[in-house]
């Protein structure tokens, strides 16, 4: 071979070794930058989520420079400068890449989408929906992931599809989807935002329990994701603000600066009046994201609770527009906050506000009907609700009211000058006309103490499903407990024949309910919640000492031994933070204390002052200190005051706790023993008495009982000495002495149903009609549909030859299906005859058809037909 030949040959080999050499290089690289994206894009995503937005921005910057493939550097990038309040910015540099591969990447569009969204670029959101479309089509169905089914699904969102469609073609399938080998050690990211796009949905359709139950399944795969927790915190703040916080505080340990974890965390703090720890949890959202319209808009909101400042509350709902001058979530936001705070008309204001810049917010739409219920509007507020409910089908919210509206028309009204009286029709000829004369009194009695007149009618709606009283009055369900609420010139209760039926006193309720319609309309709904609680317990009391709450064993311990006491400044927050229920009434107890305190030391003129100040727009602590000088000595006295009250508790009584190691409270023998040697010791003298009483040994029950009642007459919970003494009398005959325990104890409770039901049987025997009416009163005040007490109360009004007012008590009875119809109707028949004849031998009549053998009813009708013969005879003229 020639030189020249051999050397050409050489030279091509060359070229081909070095053509392959540096493709090997190429390919080489182009796996390192896979290989870069794998190990890392998990880790800056965990960076991301810890609220590191600066170093993510930075991290995704350098490895674009580096030319990394994936557009997850690109999507990550705008998250984090939006994040940072540079929402425009990021924007403008997605709309900059929609050409190159992020334009074909379905996340990276719907990433893009929502910034649009969030500036009010309303025209190219939706360009890219319908570049999302056509990527889609674009793509085998087969080799979708779970991040392009989820980013598929939240466009079928957009455009309007149905949710349970989307969920199940979409996100459903997004969950099924197998991580890639390569993410087998992480968190399959996309997977798990499936499960958070399923609850998002479901938070904004108000299924909170569907919520709920989608975070928790992500959590099981992603511990540690800080949305997911705060998913969890949205889904249970309705109805379990406990466990809210205790999520939004795990939110925060993984990204202190969160900013929905912070923004619900401000909103409680403002719904609790700690107005400065709100303002504080607002300024670190601004300090992350200065941009942030829900931060401003609650900035808003908290410059018109607290100083009523219409030049800031203006200029920070303008710095929550600058982003988009048009979005209706800055005053769906500003009225939120503040009918929170029960400004109702004020928030309706704001949602309004916010429909006139989108018609279709219907976030706005609902929150309108639920402000116009509680201000009375409520055809207004049923039509708005309805629209949405047929706008959007999956929203619980609507279709709840939806469900309300239907079973509210068919209760009965009760209209006056003063009163507009909504409840069932089975239960208005029960009870409707107590609840009006009642009603009737509260607003003379209280109404002239406060100086106030009502001009326009009071709405008081009874409901008999709880259900039914909780999304009327929280928009929601849940409210378990809750038994009336006052929204103003609203009132909704519970109706004493539902699940709270002999559980509580309903005319304690509703004398309660109204006295917070007097506080409210004098101090234009801006008056804390301890401070309207406080005056309404206050109020019972002084109407019947036996209503609201007094000094208990247990309170005792609570402010003596676990500092239970709140100051007055923070009383607000012991009602929404309340442990538990048995803290929350505490809270009501502090409250009327201090109430009581105040009246005492300084004259009820001082607390009408207070209110008036309220009114306009003073603050509470300046209110009250313009009326009893320096808070911080009215705090120090009200808390000696509250602690020596709990020290005379039973001043001669050992409260101290029992030692297990001396005595075993289950062995009646060494409780008996015990008892000798400490017979002041109030927690043994209960457990020995009801010892004694087991053993039926009656003459001891009553000397010990007699003991208990010495050292602590007030007490009158279920382990009562009354009810012990009163049982061991009936056992030894002694009916009087049974009587004269039981009146003791009715006198002393307000809700000792089987007290009053006892001392019914008693006066009927005795033929003690006043004490039968005013046993009956005690009793039809918990439970009206007692048809013992109807029955009683019949008789009662017999007795006392008040023939018509025992016709009224007989017929209601009848409403109630009696076990005894045909005695009932010879009742009616008797005391009907003088006054309507006909109508007697009619109901005597019943009477015999129900028992054909009543001796006394057949005897009654020969009396009125010989009655009538000689009617007849008289009137025939003389010959």
């Amino acid at each position: 071979m020639p030189p020249a030949l051999q050397n050409r040959r050489s030279l091509w080999w060359l070229l081909l070794l070095c053509l392959a050499f540096t493709l090997a290089s190429a390919q080489a690289q182009n796996d390192y930058k896979r290989f870069f994206d794998e190990r890392n894009i998990p880790a800056v995503r965990e960076l991301l989520a810890s609220g590191k937005y600066d170093l993510v921005e930075r991290l995704c910057e350098y490895a674009q420079s580096k030319g990394q493939p994936s557009p997850d550097w690109e999507v990550m990038q705008w998250q984090a400068l939006a994040l940072q309040g540079r929402v425009v910015a990021a924007f403008e540099l997605a709309q900059t890449r929609l050409d190159t591969r992020t334009g074909k990447d379905l996340t990276a569009l719907m990433v893009t989408y929502e910034l649009a969204r969030q500036i009010g670029e309303t025209s190219a959101a939706a360009d890219i929906l319908t570049r999302v479309n056509r990527v889609a089509l674009e793509k085998n169905r087969k080799e979708r992931s779970a991040s392009d089914l989820v980013a598929l699904g939240k466009a079928a969102v957009a455009l309007g599809a149905d949710p349970g469609k989307v969920i199940s073609q979409y996100y459903e399938p997004a969950k099924k989807k197998k991580s890639a080998p390569q993410f087998k050690n992480q968190t399959p990211y996309d997977v798990v935002a499936a499960y958070q796009a399923v609850g998002n949905l479901a938070l904004e359709k108000s299924d909170y329990a569907k919520a709920a139950r989608e975070f928790s399944a992500g959590l099981k795969l992603a511990p540690n994701h800080p949305d997911l927790r705060f998913g969890l915190a949205q889904s249970f703040y309705p109805d379990d603000q406990r466990k809210s916080l205790q999520y939004l505080n795990r939110t925060l340990q993984t990204n202190p600066a969160h900013e929905g974890a912070l923004l619900l965390l401000a909103q409680h703090a403002i719904g609790a009046e700690n107005f400065i720890e709100g303002a504080t949890y607002l300024d670190r959202v601004l300090s992350v994201n200065e941009s942030s319209p829900q931060a401003w808009a609650m900035k808003a909101a908290l410059a018109e609770l607290t100083a009523a400042d219409v030049k800031t509350t203006a200029m920070y709902r303008k710095n929550g527009l600058k982003l988009w001058a048009k979005n209706p979530q800055v005053d769906h936001v500003i009225g939120k906050v503040l009918t929170r705070a029960y400004r109702f008309s004020k928030g309706a204001e704001y949602q309004r506000q916010a429909l006139s810049l989108d018609g279709n917010f219907q976030n706005a739409t609902l929150q309108l009907a639920d402000d116009l219920l509680r201000l009375g509007d409520e055809e207004d507020a049923w039509k708005l609700a309805a629209a949405v409910a047929d706008a959007d089908p999956y929203n619980v919210a609507a279709y709840n009211l939806g469900l309300l509206q239907e079973e509210m028309q068919k209760f009965v009204t009760i209209e006056t000058r003063d009163f507009t009286i909504r409840m069932p029709e089975n239960e208005v000829g029960i009870y409707g006309d107590r609840a009006l004369l009642l009603l009737n009194e509260a607003k003379q009695v209280l109404c002239q103490k406060y100086g106030l007149e009502l001009n326009k009618p009071i709405l008081v709606e009874f409901f008999p499903n709880q259900q039914d009283f909780a999304i009327r009055t929280l928009g929601n369900l849940g409210g378990a407990g809750i038994l009336g609420a006052c929204f103003g010139s609203v009132i909704t209760v519970n109706s004493p024949g539902g699940l709270t039926a002999e559980r509580n006193n309903w005319e304690a309720t509703l004398w309660h309910e109204f006295c917070h319609v007097v506080t409210l309309t004098l101090t234009n709904n801006r008056m804390p919640r301890w401070l309207s609680e406080g005056i309404s317990v206050y109020e019972e009391r002084q109407h019947n000492p036996a209503w609201g709450q007094s000094m208990t064993p247990r309170y005792r311990k609570m402010i003596l031994e676990e500092d239970a006491l709140t100051p007055v400044g923070n009383l607000s927050s012991a009602f929404l933070n309340a442990k538990d229920g048995e803290h929350l009434m505490f809270a009501y107890f502090e409250s009327y204390l201090f109430v009581d305190y105040l009246v005492r030391t300084f004259g009820m003129e001082s607390l009408r002052k207070i209110l008036n100040d309220l009114g306009n727009g003073v603050l509470i602590n300046d209110a009250i200190a313009r009326q009893t000088g320096a808070m911080e000595e009215l705090e120090e006295g009200f808390a000696e005051e509250v602690r020596l009250l709990a020290i005379n508790l039973g001043p001669g009584v050992d409260w101290m706790d029992p030692d297990p190691e001396k005595v075993d409270l289950a062995a009646p023998d060494m409780v008996e023993a015990y008892t000798k040697v400490n017979p002041d010791n109030f927690r043994i003298l209960q457990i020995h008495t009801s010892n004694l009483l087991a053993a039926k040994r009656w003459k001891e029950v009553i000397e010990s009982a007699l003991w208990m009642i010495e050292l602590f007459p007030e007490y009158v919970e279920g382990d009562n000495a009354y009810v012990m003494k009163a049982v061991a009398h009936r056992a030894l005959n002694q009916p009087k002495k049974e009587a004269a325990a039981l009146r003791e104890l009715a006198w002393r409770s307000g809700e000792a149903l089987n007290t009053y039901l006892r001392l019914l049987d008693i006066d009927l025997a005795l033929g003690n009609w006043q004490g039968l009416l005013l046993n009956t009163s005690r009793a039809l005040a918990i439970n009206p549909f007692l048809k013992q007490a109807h029955w009683s109360r019949g008789r009662a009004w017999q007795g006392l030859g008040e023939n018509e007012k025992a016709v009224a008590s007989y017929k209601r009875l009848l409403t109630l299906q009696p076990a005894n119809p045909a005695e009932v109707n010879f009742a009616l028949a008797s005391n009907l005859q003088a006054s309507d004849p006909l109508q007697a031998k009619r109901r005597v009549l019943d009477s015999l058809a129900d028992a054909p053998r009543y001796r006394e009813a057949r005897k009654l009708l020969l009396e009125m037909a010989k009655n009538k013969n000689m009617h007849d005879a008289d009137s025939v003229p003389a010959k």
